[in-house]
């Protein structure tokens, strides 16, 4: 398989690797003791770090687990770069931007421990121990004995964690030790076998470069297509027993949190700097177990039945996505189109795989076998498509303007900005998505991007509010995920030639609603998340302020009082009868509608009657005069086509004969 060729320079897509330091080798290893630091990679198989400490304790040498809770990632702070407040790594000329969030809130946090539990168990039933820390990774590591040779993933789409990487390595440095950066198995690909000369300008473009035939429909590769790498096993062992001499804190309140305060989730969260409000709230809440074991488990559940399920799952409309047609054919859709706009999810492991408890390629290979795997593969696909984005553009992707450097005017009120978070918009079902992301950490990929639109294109707001929200609620937070959908969501990821997406007249919401009308026509979603519309009848339920007497909050939205029976084509507000393009969400007036009707029964009876060789009567407007859509000729007398509303001279309309009868005329709702 060649090199992929695009816009983006090679340089400047290595550029990111190069800036770290080489990864020392085992002849730079300095012989002293050896820590196995766990981040975002909570499991035991498949981990590259595991798997290189254990075969240097094999040899004798003494090694210790440990994993680190960050407060720069857990407390209230400003948006940006925590490790870097001051911006002596940036724009000196920045000012800090308060949203008034957290880093990482409690419930997600809740779950993050449950991962850490279920980690220290596995280590504690092998005879081994997970020390647990709450401090400054280069503060603690400033404590640890000389010559220590200490290893970890490194987590290069996050210019926060590099800034991490890069402190701990001159901390050590300064004891003769060294910091060990394993590519490890967040991405699918290892970096040396990234078949690329520059960096793919698409989704596609990757998919086709990795040897994807087309990635859009199946999983299938190409002859010389670079495999993705089979995921390790679990070592053997042995498995070290203790941490060892001065840089045991199980003896020091200092940063230590001890196991029986990690096995209490009220305790934890405590020592993690929340307040009691805030702990009410989390473990009020339904919290899934974590750890590998129970990402293992959920994975061979969905493989059993959901991953080969061959029935044929319908939606009554689909909403914003280009490919949601898919989810409209007769027969099993294996790339699951229709996941997408269902509250459950779909395999479920998302929030396994943001925390390591699961790598992508156990994902990829233990699907192989399944009729759904596609659908695994695209997404995967997906991830690594965000992954690559947010290593090249750095710092880029969190700039208001974006990667694409798009200059737009934003709002920021912080009154509204907390009435979007709360789901106290005065649209049911935004606020049925928001009211269930802050309740459960949870949030369909429909419902993210819907409320994400809405919050941009509607109020015009500065995208970062809900990127650095979602940071702060989402149980499956991923940097690289996050912030790249957000960009797209925003068009701020690229360049648009200065197209404004403002929703004018709020159609695309509009669009948006009634397509969530049409697949929930009784509104048990937001029956479910929104109790003070339990009484409004399913005719008013996803546009309350249409009733004689709106609930409280519902008598209007904060975009205004929008009427979703306005004609998208004509414009005439409530006409009395319509019908709903399912496929497009839009909603037309008998009038249009019946226009449409009439063209596409006359589109049928130009198609008959072509094939006995004779025009169709009545199919042209009386004669004109013009200019030439075809030979550009001025003033002439012509006639008018139909079906693309150009006007052509006599000679072209009869030399073109029936063939410009064959352009498809729009298409009908009601056919």
């Amino acid at each position: 398989m060649g090199c992929v060729q695009c816009s983006e320079g090679l340089a400047e897509f290595l550029q990111p690797f190069k800036r770290l330091p080489e990864l020392p080798g085992l002849e730079h290893d300095p012989g002293g003791p050896v820590v196995c630091w766990f981040r975002n990679d909570l499991r035991l198989a498949d981990n590259p770090c595991v798997e290189r400490a254990i075969a240097l304790a094999a040899t004798g040498r003494a090694c210790t687990f440990i994993h680190i809770f960050d407060p720069r990632f857990i407390d209230r702070s400003a948006y940006g770069r925590v490790t870097d407040p001051s911006f002596r790594l940036s724009i000196a000329q920045r000012k800090p931007v308060h949203f008034g969030n957290r880093k990482c809130g409690a419930i997600r946090a809740r779950f993050w421990i449950r991962c850490v539990q279920a980690l220290a168990e596995e280590l504690e039933a092998l005879g081994s121990e997970l020390v647990v820390l709450h401090g400054r990774p280069e503060e603690i590591f400033a404590e640890y004995p000389q010559h220590a040779l200490v290893i970890c993933q490194e987590e290069p789409v996050s210019p926060e964690q590099c800034d991490v990487e890069s402190a701990v390595e001159k901390s050590l440095a300064a004891q003769g030790s060294i910091l060990r950066r394993e590519w490890g198995s967040m991405s699918l690909y290892r970096r040396e076998d990234l078949p690329l000369a520059d960096k793919p300008g698409s989704y596609s473009g990757l998919a086709s470069a990795l040897g994807f035939q087309d990635v859009w429909t199946s999983a299938d590769l190409t002859a010389d297509a670079k495999q993705v790498p089979r995921p390790r096993p679990r070592p053997k062992g042995p498995w070290p027993k203790a941490p060892f001499g001065k840089a045991d804190f199980r003896t020091t309140g200092r940063w230590y949190i001890s196991r029986e305060v990690l096995r209490e989730e009220a305790a934890t969260l405590s020592a993690l700097g929340f307040s009691n409000e805030e702990l009410s709230a989390a473990l009020t809440s339904s919290c899934p177990e974590g750890g590998e074991k129970v990402a293992q488990k959920q994975l061979e559940e969905w493989c059993r039945t959901a991953g080969n399920d061959t029935s044929v799952a319908r939606m009554e409309a689909s909403w914003d996505l280009p490919v949601a047609k898919g989810s409209r054919s007769q027969g099993p859709d294996v790339m699951e189109w229709k996941n997408l706009s269902e509250g459950v999810g779909w395999t479920q492991t998302s929030k396994h795989l943001a925390l390591g408890c699961i790598s992508p390629r156990q994902l990829f290979w233990r699907t192989r076998s399944v009729q759904k795997h596609p659908g695994v593969v695209h997404r995967l696909i997906w991830r690594e498509w965000h992954r690559l984005n947010a290593i090249v553009w750095g710092r880029r992707l969190f700039w208001l303007q974006g990667p694409g450097r798009v200059e737009r005017p934003w709002k920021q009120d912080p009154d509204i900005a907390q009435a979007w978070k709360d789901g106290r918009t005065g649209v049911p079902y935004i606020d049925a998505c928001m009211r269930e992301l802050k309740a459960t950490g949870w949030l369909a990929y429909k419902g993210r991007k819907t409320a994400g639109a809405f919050l941009v294109h509607n109020l015009g707001f500065d995208w970062r509010i809900g990127a650095f929200w979602y940071e702060e609620v989402l149980m499956d937070y991923d940097c690289a995920m996050n912030y790249g959908n957000w960009t797209t969501i925003a068009r701020v990821d690229r360049g648009y030639a200065g197209n404004d997406f403002t929703d004018v007249g709020h159609k695309d919401l509009k669009a948006k609603l009634r397509a969530e009308y049409a697949n929930d026509p009784e509104g048990k979603y937001i029956r479910q998340w929104v109790p003070e519309l339990q009484n409004v009848s399913k005719e008013f339920l996803h546009w309350p302020w249409l009733e004689k007497k709106a609930p409280e909050g519902y008598a209007s939205s904060l975009v205004g009082e929008l009427d979703p029976f306005e004609c998208d084509e004509c414009g005439i507000k409530r006409a009395s009868g319509g019908t709903l393009d399912s496929k497009a969400g839009m909603w037309y007036c008998e009038t249009c509608v019946a226009k449409w009707k009439c063209e596409q029964d006359q589109k049928k009876l130009l198609g008959n009657l072509r094939q006995k060789g004779c025009r169709f009567p009545g199919y042209t407007e009386q004669e004109k005069s013009g200019d030439c859509a075809e030979c550009k000729e001025l003033g002439v007398q012509g006639f008018v086509d139909r079906f693309d509303a150009q006007f052509y001279c006599s000679k072209c309309w009869q030399q073109a004969g029936f063939a410009r009868s064959e352009k498809p005329a729009r298409p009908c709702p009601a056919a």
